[in-house]
């Protein structure tokens, strides 16, 4: 049978099938009657439904703001709450750290990255720019700010190169007192100004050592679709550059970089945050690459900790209405806020109460990685939460009260997020690491109704259902469901000479039965 998991999650709670050559190929024709139908296989659980995001674990002073976009542009809360909580990091960056054991020196930038899966024309891209539109703000009044200041340097300049020609007079005659003139000099040299950063979108990796330099509490990088950095990454010659950012992911580390041409970079502090959109396609490819082991297997794709894939609603609702002015002015204000911590790098730790549930958590946690029950690439997932968790509940924590430790409200909403992630995560592994999720998916989908009798591949894919989104999750779906007796094929002949398509028939009793 099928239960609800918090209200949201659907998942198979029936037996394990037990295994058994198939004997079920595709055939031509369908079943005359009921009885002709061997009886059907439950589906075992693969736990890879994922679950919805819930506004209440979304930080109070964003949550307002990320409802209004979410009902604006009639997308999933899903894409806006992980851009909300992406770019919260990014402000934070590396002026607040948290230690998340009691007496250990283990240290956390809370510095996260992103991505939201979803198919062409479901406003990816338009949720992404209204979610982050608070920082993008921030981004040209330094923008703004930047230019006066470079103005005024220009004059400070010229009056500057003015004043030495006067001095190389003066170094002319005899008896002149150098050491005094070298003081002059040296008073009244103006200072280039640096442009403050929180947003870059493309930047080649020199350019962006540059920019950090610059920056040291870190940016954000955002790319309305990923797959062009992810793939550059993978070019040859540039190594280097897929280094740099796995370096950069963790937030306190230092990075190098030698260039003919560009000289020396040297970045004290290297913290990128990473936030975009993908399509199933490329990320498909990308997740295989990264599961299928040899150097793509360097834990780029585990760095992705906030990673969703939710369904998009069937159902449209129309929203036309003003954004919401009062939300959007409270999101600017705590980002104003988190921005003047400047220079403190202020660190925190768990109050008494919530130090006793993350040492909890943290040692079932670990006992999970070593059961050696998950694959090893999943595995590697989860161990990526081992900071994320100790993250998310800083950043809560600082939009509630930056002058506290941590408390068990902010630890709670960190642990559920960790659980909701997880779930989108089990998804994506699943597609390329088995069947199972997508076949249970499948099966959920022919029981409640939503896939019709006679279908193709393609109807089915064309859905973009999380875990169906592709032809070989739909493929892989059907043959799993070929073998445990729930559907049967048969070929149709279309119009084109020679051409033919595959349809699927549903066994009747899987919707009796289930």
């Amino acid at each position: 049978m099928l239960d609800t998991v918090d209200g949201d999650t659907l998942r198979h709670t029936l037996p394990d099938p037990v295994a058994k050559p198939n004997t079920l190929q595709p055939e031509v024709g369908y079943a005359d009657s009921d009885n002709e139908w061997p009886a059907p296989e439950p589906i075992a659980s693969a736990d890879a439904l994922v679950q919805k995001l819930s506004d209440d674990i979304i930080p109070g002073c964003l949550r307002d703001w990320c409802v209004d976009v979410a009902e604006r542009k009639a997308v999933p809360i899903d894409y806006v709450g992980v851009a909300a909580i992406v770019a919260l990091s990014a402000v934070v960056g590396r002026r607040a750290l948290i230690y998340p054991k009691r007496f250990d020196n283990w240290r956390v930038v809370p510095n996260l990255w992103g991505a939201i899966i979803g198919p062409s024309g479901v406003l990816k891209t338009p949720a992404l720019k209204d979610s982050i539109a608070v920082l993008q703000q921030f981004e040209m009044e330094a923008s703004a700010d930047f230019e006066e200041q470079f103005e005024k340097y220009k004059w400070e300049q010229r009056v500057f190169e003015a004043k030495c020609k006067d001095i190389e007079k003066e170094l002319a005659k005899p008896q002149a007192d150098t050491v005094a003139l070298r003081s002059e000099l040296e008073s009244g040299r103006p200072n280039l100004p640096s442009m403050t950063r929180y947003i870059v979108n493309d930047s080649t990796v020199e350019k962006l050592g540059e920019i950090l330099r610059d920056n040291p509490n870190g940016v954000l990088i955002v790319r309305d679709e990923l797959t062009g950095l992810l793939e550059s990454l993978n070019k040859p010659g540039r190594e280097g550059d897929r280094q740099f950012y796995l370096e950069a992911w963790n937030g306190d580390g230092s990075f190098t970089s030698d260039r003919i041409g560009r000289g020396t970079v040297r970045i004290a502090n290297a913290c990128v945050s990473i936030l975009g959109g993908i399509q199933p396609g490329p990320f498909y490819s990308f997740v295989k690459d990264a599961c299928a082991g040899g150097t793509r297997a360097d834990g780029l794709l585990q760095r992705f900790q906030v990673l969703v894939w939710p369904d998009i609603p069937r159902n449209y609702v129309h929203v036309d209405r003003r954004p919401n002015e009062a939300a959007y002015n409270a999101a600017h204000g705590l980002f104003a806020k988190l921005i003047s911590m400047d220079g403190t790098r202020k660190m925190y730790h768990f109050d008494k109460d919530a130090q006793e549930i993350f040492d909890t958590w943290f040692i079932a946690l670990e006992s999970r990685l070593r059961s050696k029950n998950e694959t090893e690439a999943f595995s590697g997932h989860l161990g990526k939460y081992r900071s994320l968790v100790p993250s998310i509940a800083l950043l809560w924590q600082l939009t509630v009260d930056s002058r506290s430790e941590i408390t068990l409200e902010a630890l709670s909403a960190a642990i559920r997020w960790a659980e909701y992630l997880e779930s989108h995560a089990r998804k994506v592994y699943a597609l390329v690491e088995s069947n199972s999720a997508s076949a249970e998916i499948l099966a959920q989908k022919i029981t409640q109704e939503e896939i019709q009798d006679n279908f193709t591949i393609a109807e089915v894919e064309k859905n973009h259902w999380s875990g169906l989104s592709t032809t070989e999750a739909v493929k892989g779906a059907v043959d799993t469901l070929l073998r445990a007796n729930w559907l049967r094929s048969r070929e149709t002949q279309k119009s084109a000479p020679g051409r033919k398509t595959v349809r699927y028939t549903i066994n009747p009793a899987v919707r009796t039965r289930w």
